[in-house]
């Protein structure tokens, strides 16, 4: 077990642009749809409009989300429950900087392509996935 078992990058308006899970039992399409979902209703019902959620739990996995407003980007990670949500917080800032380091100026001029991302992001993302997410679960497991 991973530390983080599955990633994903998403536009707020539910457009995936990055995801990562080395057992691909998730598709990145209809997560990123009902995430951005349910984040959307969040922001409706509350009567401030400032809140999102922070975390999900479903079944013996939580998902962490960092939101990122200026972007309109939820940076999302999927983990055991046994897994410190404080952990997993650190590392979405990290590659929410890398991310943004790397893409800023792309998006944006986004008008929907986004292999730019997926294909630009990957070996970066796997590096940091394979340094930091492999050497770490040594420490749990």
């Amino acid at each position: 077990m991973n530390i983080i078992d599955a990633f994903f990058i998403i536009k707020s308006d539910g457009i995936p642009l990055f995801s990562y899970s080395p057992s691909d039992e998730l598709d990145p399409n209809l997560i990123s749809g009902f995430f951005s979902a349910i984040q959307s209703f969040s922001y409706e019902i509350n009567t401030k409009r400032e809140s999102f959620i922070n975390s999900l739990t479903l079944g013996n996995s939580v998902f962490n989300f960092l939101i990122n407003p200026k972007h309109q980007l939820y940076f999302v990670s999927k983990s055991s429950k046994n897994v410190a949500s404080a952990l997993i917080n650190r590392h979405l800032k990290i590659i929410e900087e890398k991310f943004l380091n790397r893409f800023e100026d792309d998006l944006k001029h986004f008008i929907g392509e986004v292999s730019v991302f997926e294909n630009g992001f990957k070996p970066e993302f796997e590096k940091y996935f394979k340094d930091r997410f492999v050497k770490i679960k040594n420490i749990f497991g």
